[in-house]
């Protein structure tokens, strides 16, 4: 029997009043403790749910640890509702920030495991951007990194990429902190896996990108882009051979 994400639809949601003086970035030592503490007891416990009932394999570890000190931009393909569970492994231990959903913060009793968890809000409403943004380029200029899904909504097991916003490619350029491409691919299930009626899944860092520093900010995004969508389709390119 199948996993299923679970149905968050029905539950009632608690609003989350996001103005100029959400604290987007939790800074307190305590804070900082209890977060990591909770990141790495839920990587442990999930470890089986990966390796085992998902017979999830992580390739290109190296790649992530190539990441030098300091902030970075982590993009991954949004195909699984634990993808960031995926991430979070691959990229441990480093301290994460994952950009989420306003209506993630909204759920009663999750939304603080989220928070806690890392999760920073997207405002739905445009005027509050600017804070947001200006959150970000904070988290990054004191050495975190930021996870962000460039293809914005969730598609569950979707086995092609979608088109690519540029938030992530922006915040990149302006921060000069390099791009740290993951994808998420799916195969057909072998041996005791096929008595799931899900695909298992491959995760695969790829080399950090870095932006042009000679081109103006419009080009080095658009470069970034480009290059992280080329790279992540030579990497489903190979692993379909």
């Amino acid at each position: 029997m199948a996993i299923k994400a679970p149905d968050f639809d029905s539950w009632r949601r608690i609003p989350l009043r996001l103005d100029k003086h959400f604290s987007y970035l939790r800074r307190g030592i305590l804070w900082r403790f209890f977060s990591r503490l909770l990141c790495g007891l839920v990587l442990l416990i999930l470890w089986p749910v990966h390796r085992i009932w998902f017979g999830t394999r992580f390739m290109g570890r190296e790649n992530a640890r190539a990441l030098p000190k300091g902030g970075a931009v982590v993009i991954c393909n949004h195909a699984h509702w634990l993808d960031c569970t995926l991430v979070g492994r691959m990229i441990y231990p480093r301290r994460a920030y994952y950009v989420t959903l306003q209506s993630n913060l909204e759920l009663p009793v999750i939304r603080r495991l989220v928070r806690l968890l890392g999760g920073i809000p997207i405002p739905r409403k445009p005027r509050m951007y600017p804070v947001f943004k200006q959150s970000v380029h904070q988290a990054l200029a004191d050495g975190d990194t930021i996870v962000i899904y460039p293809e914005g909504a969730l598609e569950p097991y979707c086995r092609q990429l979608r088109d690519f916003q540029n938030a992530a490619f922006s915040f990149s350029a302006d921060q000069n902190v390099p791009i740290l491409p993951i994808y998420i691919s799916f195969r057909k299930p072998k041996g005791l896996f096929r008595l799931k009626k899900r695909p298992c899944m491959d995760v695969r860092a790829l080399s950090p990108i870095w932006p042009d520093g000679r081109l103006s900010r419009k080009d080095r995004i658009q470069k970034l882009k480009e290059t992280a969508l080329e790279e992540m389709e030579n990497a489903a390119g190979l692993l379909k051979v």
